[in-house]
């Protein structure tokens, strides 16, 4: 035992006030080295029923010449060499492990899986197995368990999977506020999926416990970048629905005045869904020339064309020529070719459906 001694003179101590120090002083060094020895005793005590295990999985047989303490799972951090063991081995370490609290047992399983995660991606499940058997060892300190949690979170964040980040993170916090790892760690996985408000109300959270945290003001710093990328899309996807609006309104006043000025009259739809139709609208063109969608209906057969854009002085056998060119195979509906340009009626029909009543309809 070494022991510190003191010049009363340092201290500007005389008489009994100098024994008074000394005695305290000499009573706080026993004490320390009193709890190391208790330390190292238990830990000895560890290492001899650990060998008693071992000696006893054997039955009285040597041990392997080439065995290496190394190589055993009470002293290894080898975890991949650990499961290459005699299975008498990992019984005898079981066995041992029921004789220690719980909270003893979580620090071990802790321990195995930072070991795992240092050892790399093909590890990283490995060490969520540990971190999951560290909490179920059903620790007491709540502390502890959010570390647990906060440390799986961890590898969970490495393998991308945010929404089991954010699930651990938020247990982490709630047993223990003051993880700062746990704000960061949730931070960065809301970030990963986008949801960049909540990022930043972990960042803040966070740096409420630790002010000087650059990790949580570089995630912070990034959730508001997000933010306001995403806002800036919102108003550039505003303007453009506005600007489509007003020349969408714009088509359709012209419309309205050209159909006036023809005095035709606009009824409401007679068909829904068809083939091709999307964005085939009636207009107006620079010449002040409207331009008609137009379906041609077999009833016959149960069949139709539908033309996207017709002049409104094109003569409709225009369009027949190019529906009924001789020089293109008929229709599946019309092997024979009954119809064709010498031997089909037009019909057109008005007076169909209800007008409108404002005359055209956008």
């Amino acid at each position: 035992m070494s022991v510190s001694t003191i010049d009363p003179e340092d201290f500007g101590l005389v008489g009994n006030a100098v024994s008074s120090q000394n005695a305290a002083v000499l009573a706080a060094q026993a004490r320390v080295e009193e709890m190391e020895k208790q330390d190292k005793e238990r830990k000895d005590k560890e290492d001899e029923i650990a060998l008693e295990k071992i000696a006893q999985a054997y039955k009285g047989r040597p041990l392997p010449e080439d065995w290496d303490p190394d190589s055993h799972p009470l002293f290894t951090s080898n975890v991949e060499e650990t499961r290459k063991l005699d299975n008498v081995l990992v019984e005898g370490i079981k066995a041992l492990e029921k004789d220690d609290t719980p909270d003893e047992i979580a620090e071990r399983f802790k321990r195995k899986g930072n070991d795992a995660l240092k050892r790399g991606p093909k590890f990283y499940d490995e060490a969520i197995g540990y971190y999951t058997q560290a909490l179920q060892a059903k620790c007491n300190i709540a502390e502890s368990n959010s570390i647990y949690l906060s440390n799986r979170a961890a590898v969970q964040l490495l393998k991308k999977n945010y929404g089991k980040v954010i699930e651990d993170c938020e247990e982490a916090i709630k047993l223990h506020p003051s993880n700062v790892k746990a704000y960061f760690r949730a931070a960065r996985a809301c970030n990963g999926l986008h949801k960049y408000a909540r990022a930043v109300e972990f960042c803040d959270e966070g740096l409420k416990r630790e002010e000087g945290s650059t990790e949580l003001a570089k995630e912070r710093a990034i959730a508001q970048e997000g933010l306001k990328r995403r806002e800036d899309e919102a108003k550039r996807k505003q303007a453009q629905e506005a600007k489509q609006l007003l020349a969408e309104s714009s088509k359709a006043r012209a419309l309205r005045k050209a159909c006036e000025q023809r005095g035709i009259v606009m009824g409401a739809k007679m068909f829904e869904g068809i083939s091709g139709r999307q964005g085939a609208d009636a207009y107006v063109d620079g010449e002040g020339k409207i331009h008609w969608p137009v379906l041609l209906l077999y009833d016959e057969f149960d069949q139709s064309d539908f033309i996207q854009d017709v002049h409104e002085d094109s003569p409709i056998a225009e369009q027949l020529a190019v529906v009924f060119d001789p020089a293109q195979p008929p229709p599946d509906w019309d092997p024979a070719r009954r119809y064709g340009l010498d031997s089909i009626a037009v019909y057109f029909a008005t007076h169909q459906t209800r007008p409108l009543e404002d005359g055209v309809k956008k």
